[in-house]
């Protein structure tokens, strides 16, 4: 017993000692934080104690004392009491309010006599220079009339301010200048406030720039003027949320974008808001009269909407799809509620119209998409879909009773059957099967969920298995007893990627890999275009990660088949996916060209696969090619004997796959062959020497130049050597087309157009098997001092397949020379010349074997001569390279005005130049015209099977005056005009690259061909 009594003593007096210990701690504080706690308390009228003792006292709150600093003040009605007479005269020698350990600050003081301030000529804001440790700052307070420039450069820690100054009248922005970009939450409210001005970003220290929230009451009853406030994202860049409140009558104009948007007003106050760019919003709140601009159906994500003090409901614009909570105040019992229009689509959308007591009529069936709150209104019915679900808050909320003898007449189809899933998901159908579950669920349960497809009809369920088939229940609503009964069964066949390789054996390698798989089902897989038979699986590999299921098999390949795919199907029992399959087949030839030097020499680039060094390569069916050096994409080989001249055949076979290219090659003939010569355009020979020839063909350069000892003609400066002197080089303004890439002339009247009318797919056969018409374009014109440039681009490309292919085209004209490098060769423009560049890529062939041919049209005579030495001259309107079918010039006479092109054989194909035919498609004569001979004529340009396909024309125009000519046959002869375009060809500026060519092979065009390109013709015109 005594020794429990000396027990108790000891504690006890422990416990005092304690006591008195931690008082005499609490009440040693700096003399400096002593004087300021007791002038707050005389200057606010408290009766709490003014010594060291009761200001850090536990029972008060008013001040919270810590390791002797007074570390909070709270000096509100709460935790300190106030005397209407006050408690004496706050000391006016006092300058600066010292809590250097202060971290927050809050004041509302709560004196009876609500004008009481225990020196009026004395302002606390202005003492507040010493508690830099303050984060939070809340002042509510009658007799601050004015707030000091720069007073919250004393607060480099503050992060929340609260300013509620009822008599401040005016304020500087300069106030609210920052010594560091700490603020994030703003609460500001002055409730006789005579002028606002927008905030501003004028100086870099504004506490702005580092808001994320502000909430700002306007008064513009008090105001001197209207209020029209601006707050922009460059003022405010991390603001997220802006609340103004009004509750004195008037309308405040504010424009402002942010995340957050509450305008709230009253029945007698509202706003009129703004908002430029509504994409950002996410949740606008409008309360009282207040206007939003532009329309709400500009908003992506109106969360929530409030309006009061409506008598009809805004029906447009029609919610968005994201648009999800409505909620009204205020209304009225003549206030129409437009059930239909809420209910724009299968969105399920919450109307709350809650508290609206005079609010009657009943909600229709058709409301049923969406949810609804109606407790407090004086609506008397609605549909069985919200009884249904009355036990979910979230879903309904009314005060009326539940039907007498209601029951739930719900039906779900999928009841008791087996459900099959694809990617653990498929629909449950059925009459007021609710909004869905969103709820939760363990693995147990499959995690499932139900969303909403079509409210109380169409749900969507998401039920994870492994693959078995499960037993499960599902409840439609985690708040009502509905629940279903289901057996699952994943079903899915989800391909991400296959790749399918050639083997040399005849045999196609399909590599499957399967994002969802249910490898517990027996799989097929089966062609059904390109191949024939199954695909037989060789090799199965099961996994847990992304890729579900790796699998193998091979089919047989028929190596005459030239398409670009293959349609595969996939199925198990409960499922097939189709499947559209690219295929690339080896070898293939790009491009080829021939080493200038040695013609025996050959490049060849394209596709060989590894077994590149063992390619047959033949030239004409007949002639070696001896492989030198090969890599997977390019050989080297040597001619076992040389080619003749003009186009050649090339075959190449790889691990037995053979390629075929006709016309792929060119080999060209020296300027002197055989004891021939080639002069302007025509071979002749004899005994007659060169220069010979040249003079009697040329009447010895027609005047204007001589012919040398190889029967060249060497012409007078300005003269053009193309046409062995026949014409010169003239100044002329080509004629400019701003809606189609046309390179036209125009002189005296006389006009000549060559227009791109379109780009063909062909085949073998030449068939056309896709067609592209350049029939729309945009155009855009520069010039500087020499060159114009016209840049097209083709617009309007309805066909699905061509929606990837750009087509651009360039007409420059320009009056100076210029020297332009296309592939290995330099080709030399001529002044006042026209050129026309044009840029295909990214075509989709149809098959691996067909190529391009980009269309031209012009105007020809087929019956053309012209008088030169009293002689009249034929004109040929196409002459032909010597050594093949392509057309190597367009002549074409009007008016004495003769048109010339010349066209090169060869274009750009992938950046690398590669041999192209000119061809004469189709003549269709021309009815309007006098003469027969007068025909519309379609010219094709051939291109391999090249991504980037590249032409690059040029015109160059020239004239003739007969007065300078030896001859002298009319003494009325008129001058007449010679123009001539020269060079159809490849791109400017392009380096040497690998060039797409594919199997050519050229057969003559049948009658019934013929019939069809002048009916293709006539849909040109």
């Amino acid at each position: 017993m005594k020794d429990t009594i000396k027990h108790i003593t000891f504690v006890i007096l422990f416990y005092l000692i304690f006591i008195s210990s931690q008082s005499t701690t609490l009440a040693q504080i700096p003399p400096e934080e002593l004087a300021s706690a007791i002038w707050i308390i005389r200057q606010y009228g408290s009766t709490l104690g003014q010594d060291a003792t009761s200001i850090c006292s536990p029972t008060s709150r008013a001040f919270t004392c810590a390791n002797g600093h007074i570390t909070r003040v709270e000096f509100t009605g709460g935790y300190a009491s106030f005397s209407a007479s006050g408690s004496g005269v706050p000391d006016p020698t006092l300058n600066v309010i010292n809590f250097p350990e202060c971290t927050e600050f809050i004041l509302y003081p709560g004196n009876p006599n609500p004008n009481y301030i225990g020196d009026p000529n004395q302002n606390i804001l202005d003492k507040l220079t010493n508690i830099k440790k303050i984060t939070t700052f809340s002042i509510i307070s009658n007799e601050i009339k004015s707030i000091p420039n720069g007073f919250l450069r004393n607060f480099p820690q503050l992060t929340t301010l609260i300013l509620s100054l009822p008599n401040v009248t005016t304020i500087q922005e300069s106030s609210f200048e920052v010594s560091s970009a700490t603020i994030v939450s703003v609460n500001l409210n002055f409730a006789t406030l005579k002028t606002y001005t927008s905030p501003t970003n004028t100086s870099a220290s504004l506490m702005w720039r580092s808001l994320g929230q502000l909430v700002w009451t306007v008064y513009p009853a008090t105001a001197d003027g209207p209020i029209s406030l601006v707050f922009s994202k460059t003022v405010f860049p991390d603001l997220h949320t802006l609340v103004l409140d009004s509750t004195s009558p008037g309308t405040i104009s504010v424009s402002a974008s942010f995340q957050n948007l509450y305008v709230i007003g009253t029945l007698t106050s509202s706003f009129s808001l703004t908002v430029p760019n509504p994409l950002v919003v996410q949740n606008l709140r409008l309360n009282g009269l207040s206007t939003v601009s532009p329309p709400l159906h500009t908003f992506p994500a109106l969360l929530t909407k409030y309006d009061s003090a409506l008598t009809t409901l805004p029906t447009f614009p029609l919610p968005t799809s994201s648009f999800t909570h409505w909620q009204y105040g205020f209304l009225t019992e003549n206030t129409t509620i437009p059930w239909e229009a809420l209910t724009p689509d299968n969105k399920p959308r919450l109307l709350d119209i809650s508290n609206n007591i005079r609010l009657g009529g009943s909600v229709p069936d058709s409301f049923c998409v969406n949810k609804l709150i109606i407790s407090g209104t004086n609506i008397s019915s609605v549909p069985d879909c919200y009884w249904c679900y009355r036990t979910d808050p979230t879903s309904f909320l009314t005060t009326l009773p539940v039907p007498p003898g209601f029951t739930c007449p719900l039906r779900v189809d999928q009841a008791n059957q087996t459900l099959y899933t694809k990617e653990y998901r498929a629909n449950l159908t059925g009459h007021l099967i609710g909004w869905g579950n969103n709820v939760y669920h363990p693995a147990t349960l499959g995690y499932y969920i139900l969303t909403p497809v079509v409210p109380q009809k169409i749900l969507l369920l998401y039920y994870v298995t492994n693959g078995t088939q499960t037993n499960t229940t599902i409840k439609l609503n985690e708040y009502s007893p509905h629940t279903v009964n289901l057996t699952i069964l994943e079903v899915g066949i989800t391909l991400s990627k296959v790749n399918v390789t050639l083997l040399p054996n005849q045999k196609l390698l399909f590599t499957w890999l399967f994002s969802f798989y249910n490898n517990l089902l027996v799989h097929q897989f089966q062609s059904t275009f390109g191949l024939t038979g199954p695909c037989n699986i060789n090799s199965t590999k099961y996994t847990t990660g992304p890729i579900q299921a790796t699998i193998t098999c091979l089919m047989d390949f028929n190596p005459f088949y030239t398409g670009r795919s293959f349609v595969m199907e996939v199925s198990n029992p409960h499922n097939k996916e189709t499947y559209t399959i690219p295929f690339n087949y080896y070898p293939r030839l790009f491009s080829g060209q021939i080493d200038s030097n040695n013609q025996r020499l050959i490049y060849l680039f394209g596709d060989f696969r590894q077994n590149h060094s063992l390619a047959n390569i033949t030239i004409n069916d007949k002639i070696a090619c001896t492989i030198n050096a090969s890599t997977i994409d390019s050989i080297n080989c040597t001619l076992s004997e040389n080619a003749s001249y003009g186009p050649a055949n090339v075959s190449i076979t790889v691990d037995g796959y053979l390629y075929l290219a006709n016309d792929f090659l060119y080999f060209t003939a020296p300027p002197n062959n055989n004891g021939s010569t080639t002069t302007g355009g025509t071979t002749t020979g004899g005994g007659s020497t060169p220069q010979s020839q040249c003079q009697e063909s040329t009447s010895n350069c027609f005047g204007h130049g001589s012919c040398d000892i190889n029967g060249q003609c060497q012409c007078d400066n300005g003269y053009n050597p193309i046409d062995n002197c026949l014409t010169k080089f003239t100044n002329s303004t080509p004629v400019t087309n701003t809606t189609t890439p046309t390179s036209s002339f125009e002189i005296d009247g006389t006009r000549f157009d060559f227009e791109l009318v379109a780009i063909q797919e062909i085949d073998t056969d030449e068939n056309v098997v896709g067609e592209l018409l350049t029939n729309s374009w945009n155009a855009t014109i520069n010039s500087d001092n020499s060159t114009t440039l016209v840049t097209y681009q083709l617009v309007n490309i309805s066909d699905p397949l061509y929606i990837a292919t750009m087509v651009q085209a360039m007409i420059s004209f320009s009056t100076q020379p210029r020297d332009i490098q296309f592939g290995d060769q330099l080709l030399h423009i001529n002044p006042n010349s026209i050129k026309l560049a044009l840029n295909i890529t990214n075509w989709q062939y149809s098959n691996l074997i067909s190529t391009l041919r980009v269309v031209f049209r012009t105007d020809v005579n087929m019956d053309q001569t012209v008088e030169f030495g009293c002689k009249q001259q034929s004109i040929s309107t196409f002459p032909y390279d010597q050594f093949s079918s392509t057309i190597q010039y367009l002549k074409e006479i009007k008016d004495n005005v003769q048109y010339n092109g010349r066209f090169i054989d060869y274009v750009l194909s992938n950046g690398k130049p590669t041999f192209s035919k000119t061809t004469l498609i189709n003549q269709t004569a021309i009815q309007s015209s006098s003469s027969s001979s007068i025909m519309s004529t379609l010219i094709g340009v051939s291109l391999p099977q090249c991504q980037e396909c590249l032409l690059d024309p040029d015109f160059t125009p020239l004239l003739i005056d007969n007065d300078t000519t030896v001859s002298d046959c009319e003494s009325n002869s008129k001058t007449w005009k010679i123009i001539v375009g020269v060079v159809v060809g490849g791109f400017a500026a392009i380096a040497i690259a690998v060039g797409t060519v594919m199997l050519i092979k050229k057969k003559k065009l049948t009658y019934k061909q013929n019939k069809k390109m002048e009916n293709r013709l006539k849909n040109m015109s």
